[in-house]
C-alpha cells in the first residue's frame, strides 16, 4: 500500500513536484480498505497497521531513493533523467517531514471513515 501511495499520490508538476496529494491518497486508502474488507482471509487494515502507515510511506520513498541511486550507478543512463527522479523523491521526503502531522491525521481519518 505504501509504495502505491508513493507512486500514485504525488505530483510531478512544477513547484508542487514531490508534494503528496492528500485528497488522492484519501481516495486510494478508502478504495484499498473497501477492497480488503471484501477479502475474507485478509480483512480490513487494523488500527495497529494504520498507526504505522505514515512511517511505511516514508520507508517506501527511501526505498525508491535507493533505487534511483543504485539503478543509475549500474546502468549509467542519461543523468538528467535520473536527476528528475532523485529530485522528485527528495522533495517528497521533505514534504513528508514538513507535513508529518497532517499526513498522520489524513491517514487515520481516511481509514477510520471508510
Amino acid at each position: 500500500m505504501a509504495p502505491g501511495i508513493t507512486y500514485f499520490c504525488t505530483t510531478w508538476e512544477g513547484k508542487e513536484d514531490g508534494d503528496l496529494l492528500l485528497d488522492r491518497m484519501v481516495l486510494f486508502l478508502k478504495a484499498y480498505q473497501d477492497e480488503l474488507r471484501k477479502q475474507k482471509r485478509i480483512g480490513a487494515i487494523r488500527n495497529s497497521e494504520i498507526a504505522y502507515l505514515p512511517v511505511m510511506i516514508k520507508a517506501s520513498n527511501l526505498s525508491i531513493l535507493n533505487w534511483d541511486v543504485g539503478d543509475y550507478s549500474i546502468k549509467k543512463p542519461n543523468p538528467f533523467e535520473y536527476l528528475i527522479y532523485l529530485q522528485h523523491n527528495v522533495r517528497l521526503m521533505r514534504w513528508l517531514e514538513n507535513n508529518w502531522d497532517t499526513l498522520v491525521y489524513s491517514v487515520q481519518r481516511a481509514l477510520k471513515e471508510s
